[in-house]
């Protein structure tokens, strides 16, 4: 029986404001965006939560998240499209991210996250409740989805840090 793997999906800290006409994905973080991301770093630290993979949205704001969150024992950050723009939930084959082993941090957008979640989970109940109830996650803010040794195994919470 393969044992339970965690995904934390985080959504990027304060970013700075996009100028007219400038790209969307070259937006960075604020100062205080990158000391949000550096506090649940150690947040994670001090729990001894150990990343093994991170995946991150091709924004550069999510980038940067995910390296601050992860450095210095994580290995390389992977960017995935599907963490950046619209995901339909019907054509998970083109958008959904595959289930590893470990813990593996995801940072992205807000209304991305929970519909990545549910495609991830194999479209378990319990995340599709999770989408419907409309669940905003604030700068920088996280939830838990643990995916057990069956597809039944699973769970979803949000993760108050802050």
């Amino acid at each position: 029986m393969k044992k339970e793997d965690i995904c934390l999906f985080v959504r990027h800290p304060a970013a700075k404001d996009t100028a007219p006409g400038e790209d969307d994905l070259n937006t960075d973080l604020t100062q205080a965006g990158r000391a949000q991301a550096a506090a649940l770093r150690d947040w994670l630290y001090k729990r001894e939560i150990k990343i093994d993979t991170v995946w991150s949205s091709p924004a550069l704001r999510a980038i940067h998240t995910a390296k601050i969150i992860s450095s210095p024992r994580s290995s390389k950050v992977i960017l995935h499209e599907a963490l950046h723009g619209d995901v339909d939930i019907r054509s998970s084959s083109r958008t959904c991210l595959q289930r590893v082993p470990g813990t593996t941090l995801i940072v992205g957008h807000d209304q991305n996250l929970q519909r990545i979640a549910y495609l991830m989970s194999g479209r378990h109940p319990s995340l599709k409740d999770f989408i419907r109830d409309g669940v905003s996650l604030p700068y920088c803010g996280m939830f838990e989805v643990r995916l057990g040794p069956t597809d039944k195994d699973v769970s979803v919470r949000i993760v108050e840090w802050q």
